[in-house]
C-alpha cells in the first residue's frame, strides 16, 4: 500500500516539477533565440550564404547569394553549383568540393567566375565548410562574395602598368633615394642593365657637377613651384 505524501513532500515535488518545466522553457527560448539570430545573420548578410548537399546541389540560399547569381528563391533550389560556373571551371570546383568533404573545410579562398541567366559574368571568391551529422559530412555551407569590381580594377592597373613598361619615354620610380623600378626605355637610354639600376642611388647616375642643380629642380617640382622639364647629364656605364 502506497503511502500518501505529506503536504511538505507534495509541495517539494511540485516545486521540483516547476523548476524542471522552467528549465525546459528556458532551453526552448534559447534554441529559438539562436534560430532567430542565425536567420537574421543569414538573411541580412552582405555576402552570399548557401547550403548544399555533398553533390553540390543547392538546398538554400540567402538574398545576397540569389542577387549575385541572378536567380529567385524557389528556382535556385535543386540547381547544382556547377550550373552557375562559367566555362572550364568544373575540375577546379570538384577539387574544392572534395577538399571540403575530406578535410571538413576549404584550404583557402577560391575564385570562380559565375554566369548569370542574362549572360553577364560575375567574379567571385568563395569558401566552404562541412556540416557533420553522426561524425560524418552531411551538408556544406558556403560563403560567396562578389569581387567583380576589384578584378576590373586589377586588370585596369595591369594594363596601365604594361603601358608604363612599354612607354616611348624613360620612366623610373625612386624610393628612399634609390631606383626601385625602371621601364625598358630608361634602361635603353642609360645603357645600364635593369639589375644594375634597381637598388642604385639615383644621384649616382648623374654626373657630379649636375647633382646640386638636379636636386634643387626636383625640390621645386615636389613643391609644385616648377613643372618645366630640365636637362642633366648621366654617367656612361663605362665611365663608372
Amino acid at each position: 500500500m502506497r503511502t500518501r505524501p505529506s503536504s511538505k513532500e507534495l509541495k517539494e515535488r511540485i516545486q521540483l516539477l516547476e523548476k524542471e518545466l522552467q528549465q525546459c522553457r528556458d532551453e526552448l527560448l534559447s534554441v529559438q533565440e539562436i534560430k532567430e539570430r542565425y536567420n537574421s545573420l543569414f538573411n541580412q548578410s552582405l555576402d552570399g550564404v548557401y547550403l548544399m548537399d555533398l553533390q553540390g546541389n543547392i538546398l538554400l540560399a540567402n538574398p545576397a547569394a540569389l542577387n549575385l547569381v541572378g536567380y529567385q528563391g524557389p528556382v535556385i533550389e535543386g540547381l547544382n553549383f556547377n550550373d552557375f560556373l562559367a566555362e572550364n571551371q568544373t575540375t577546379s570546383w570538384r577539387s574544392v568540393l572534395s577538399d571540403i568533404i575530406t578535410t571538413g573545410s576549404q584550404r583557402s579562398l577560391t575564385e570562380f567566375v559565375l554566369k548569370k541567366p542574362d549572360g553577364q559574368y560575375v567574379y567571385t571568391e568563395s569558401s566552404g565548410i562541412a556540416i557533420f551529422r553522426d561524425g560524418k559530412p552531411f551538408r556544406i555551407q558556403g560563403i560567396i562574395r562578389d569581387v567583380t569590381t576589384r578584378k576590373i580594377m586589377e586588370e585596369t592597373l595591369k594594363q596601365n602598368w604594361d603601358a608604363l613598361k612599354n612607354a616611348p619615354i624613360g620612366i623610373y620610380i625612386v624610393q628612399d633615394r634609390k631606383f626601385v623600378w625602371v621601364n625598358q626605355r630608361f634602361i635603353n637610354e642609360t645603357g645600364y642593365p635593369e639589375e644594375a639600376l634597381v637598388g642604385m642611388e639615383a644621384m649616382d647616375l648623374v654626373v657630379e657637377p649636375d647633382r646640386i642643380m638636379l636636386r634643387e629642380k626636383m625640390i621645386l617640382m615636389l613643391k609644385g613651384q616648377s613643372t618645366y622639364p630640365f636637362e642633366y647629364r648621366i654617367l656612361h656605364p663605362k665611365s663608372r
